[in-house]
């Protein structure tokens, strides 16, 4: 949701973060939390830390 909904309402030029324009970093922002989420899901689907 916040990459399909985030975009219409933070479309901005003047604010920058890490030198990067909010919307840049909201897309960057969003896409490396949907990664970090989708990987702890799979350790935890996975069975944490024991090996098979």
């Amino acid at each position: 949701m916040a990459l399909l909904v985030g975009p219409f309402f933070l479309n901005q030029v003047h604010p920058w973060v890490l030198d990067l324009p909010f919307l840049l970093f909201w897309v960057l922002l969003w896409t490396t939390l949907a990664s970090g989420f989708m990987g702890l899901v799979y350790w935890i689907e996975r069975g944490g830390s024991t090996p098979r």
